[in-house]
């Protein structure tokens, strides 16, 4: 064989085997770009459950005329009834208390009698060490509202008939006084007993 086949040969395979070494980096390459890239996602942020107010506001939001709210010392029997929703205040019975109002008058579709319990003002400190003070507050957060006093047996009396046929809210809070607690029945905002009585009456009836 010449010298010159030889040297024909040799480019031959010199140029075959640059040709192969290409072939494989571009496919190396279009495999890497092929790759898929992972991005991390950031942890799912959990959400806070509401806060006693925020699940206040929302009840009070849902309730209408002839419906209660009772705004509870820590004891207080929760009656096992389908209508009843419990709202667990992080705070004393006024701070509860006027949190309450509060949410009432800035929905204003509902409006509440107010009844305080008659034995409440007559605890001694005795007995009930401390209670002074919890009237003093209980008295500012009444102030400007129009509040009537019943014994504890006619609010059970009314409070127990009005779970059977309508819905309740129980307010209960951090405060251990007995007689403490203040019943609610509401009424519509804008439509009282007075209008009801003058439309019946330019009614006839």
């Amino acid at each position: 064989m010449s010298q010159n086949t030889w040297m024909y040969l040799l480019f031959s395979l010199f140029f075959w085997l640059l040709s192969s070494c290409s072939i494989t980096t571009r496919n190396t390459e279009a495999e890497e770009i092929q790759k898929p890239v992972l991005i991390a996602l950031p942890p799912e942020i959990e959400q806070k459950p509401p806060s006693w107010k925020e699940s206040l506001q929302s009840a009070v939001a849902d309730l209408g005329a002839k419906n209660w709210i009772v705004v509870t010392e820590k004891a207080f029997p929760i009656p096992e009834a389908e209508g009843v929703q419990v709202v667990h205040a992080d705070a004393e019975l006024p701070e509860a208390l006027l949190e309450v109002f509060d949410s009432i008058e800035s929905e204003g579709h509902i409006w509440p009698r107010i009844y305080n319990l008659r034995e409440f003002k007559h605890l001694e400190e005795d007995y009930a060490p401390g209670v002074g003070k919890l009237r003093t507050q209980k008295e500012q957060v009444f102030a400007g509202r129009k509040m009537q006093e019943i014994t504890a047996r006619t609010a059970n009396l009314i409070f127990l008939a009005a779970v059977k046929k309508y819905r309740v809210l129980i307010v209960k809070t951090e405060s251990a006084y007995p007689y403490s607690s203040v019943y609610m029945e509401l009424d519509s905002g804008y439509w009282n007993g007075v209008s009801e009585d003058a439309l019946r009456a330019a009614m006839g009836e």
